[in-house]
């Protein structure tokens, strides 16, 4: 008759034992590595940056829309770099406004062609100009930081400070003056023609004031033979 193990098994132990060589076999092959090193940039390996979409550009803080940041990374040679990593920051307060989810920062990866876009950046309420600051990173190339430069604007303060004031329409009254002034200088000419018609006699109709003697000597008379002579 044969003898039987009676020693109970326990499971949780060999998993526990199991855990314990291989932490000792991950730490062996640490510790046998060469140690970490911080990767420092290169002064020969520098990056061509250029701004694609958004420089300069202008918003209307009253009718806000989404717009994209884009720009192109390339190496000296002009080779397009993919995977560089781009940020994107915008101002902590003032004229500016947000990405996504209306977060200050924006942080891509470029495509295949070297071109890194931030997408739904949208301006804020606040006039005025500002920048959008983008760093970007490769590898061990020395890194760039840009300034892209933006502005909120205002369109409908200043549509109305360049419109001219509405002036009222001039009144009419002044057009009564000018008639009674018409009718004083037609009357004194209709005064003076008709003096001079009442000193030739006519009709008996009394002239509107005194009437100047013409000019000239008037009449001359002479006692005892009188004699009249023209007026010289």
């Amino acid at each position: 008759m044969s003898a039987r193990n009676t020693t109970p098994s326990n499971p949780c132990g060999t998993w526990l034992a199991n855990l314990q060589r291989t932490l000792a076999v991950t730490l062996a092959v640490l510790l046998a590595g060469p140690p970490l090193q911080a990767v420092e940039p290169n002064p020969a390996l520098k990056l061509v940056v250029d701004v694609v979409q958004g420089a300069d550009a202008e918003y209307d803080i009253n009718t806000p829309q989404e717009a994209d940041i884009s720009v192109r990374v390339a190496d000296e040679a002009g080779t397009p770099v993919r995977n560089a990593v781009v940020v994107f920051q915008l101002p902590r307060s003032g004229p500016g406004g947000g990405f996504l989810n209306d977060s200050r920062f924006a942080t891509v990866m470029t495509n295949e062609t070297g071109v890194g876009t931030a997408r739904g950046f949208r301006p804020n309420s606040l006039p005025g100009e500002f920048a959008i600051i983008a760093t970007i990173s490769y590898r061990d190339f020395q890194s760039v930081t840009l300034n892209i430069a933006q502005k909120n604007v205002d369109k409908t303060a200043a549509v109305s400070r360049a419109a001219p004031p509405v002036q009222a329409p001039k009144k009419k009254g002044g057009g009564g003056k000018i008639a009674a002034i018409v009718a004083l200088i037609g009357g004194a000419a209709a005064g003076a023609a008709l003096g001079l018609a009442g000193g030739g006699g006519g009709g008996g109709s009394s002239s509107p004031g005194p009437v100047a003697p013409p000019a000239g000597p008037a009449a001359t008379i002479n006692p005892g033979n009188p004699t009249f002579g023209a007026p010289r």
